[in-house]
């Protein structure tokens, strides 16, 4: 494998043309995202293509010989964690992994350890990767997805107030908020150089100017780090009506 640097570098642009193409794509239809695993579904056909452009590669040999993806979805953390406190604790008993959306291993590390342990579904492999400190990871990335569903009678009720309205959307950039900062702080957590947030919104629109504010208090919460956060709204026309309430945000 070539050096560390050159791999991130190119893990980084990977993975944030990945995430602009997905906006885009959404932003272009977002009717036909139900839920966030059709977020999934797309990012993981648009990343891989921009890996083989790139000529990144998607195996590499773990020490032992055997082929292992370089990208992986729903790849276990390092460490454990209780849900209870959006993943701020760590290690403690009863406490037990999550999981990170999508990963870009470092290709060094696979090649140094053997299938088992990148593998990474063995807690006594998984305390030898915390007790020798190694860092697997070049790039995570974590979606969330708050989308046309369950509440849409309720909302589109013609009864609803403009008070109705403004609580609901209040509630909304609260949920936003919390998850967005539980994500952004797993992958602080298990000390990912590039980490990155993707939220999407098809459910209520929401101000822009209000959202970027969300997103800059979040930003400047883990200050020193390269964590990027994403968020793209848009819907149907019968709710977002304005062509204002279609937009992406990356900060």
């Amino acid at each position: 494998m070539e050096n560390k640097i050159f791999f991130i570098d190119e893990a980084k642009n990977i993975s944030n043309s990945a995430i602009e193409i997905l906006n885009s794509n959404y932003l272009f239809k977002p009717s036909v995202y139900l839920e966030e695993k059709h977020l999934h579904n797309d990012f993981d056909a648009i990343i891989k293509k921009r890996m083989n452009d790139l000529n990144f590669p998607l195996t590499t040999k773990t020490l032992d010989g055997y082929e292992f993806p370089i990208l992986m979805n729903e790849y276990v953390t390092i460490n454990k964690y209780k849900r209870s406190d959006f993943f701020e604790t760590i290690n403690e008993e009863r406490s037990s992994p999550a999981k990170l959306d999508y990963v870009i291993l470092d290709p060094n590390w696979i090649n140094k350890n053997k299938y088992i342990t990148c593998v990474n579904k063995y807690e006594p492999e998984r305390g030898t990767i915390r007790e020798k400190n190694e860092i697997p990871f070049f790039v995570s990335v974590e979606f969330k997805f708050l989308h046309f569903g369950k509440e849409y009678k309720l909302i589109d009720s013609s009864k609803n107030s403009l008070a109705f309205f403004e609580e609901n959307k209040a509630s909304k950039k609260v949920r936003i908020k919390k998850e967005i900062l539980a994500d952004a702080t797993k992958q602080i957590n298990e000390r990912i150089p590039i980490p990155n947030v993707a939220y999407f919104n098809s459910e209520v629109p929401l101000p822009k100017a209000e959202i970027e504010t969300i997103l800059l208090d979040v930003k400047n919460t883990f200050k020193n780090t390269q964590l990027a956060l994403w968020y793209s709204q848009g819907g149907i026309t019968h709710r977002f009506k304005d062509q204002n309430d279609f937009y992406s945000i990356n900060i």
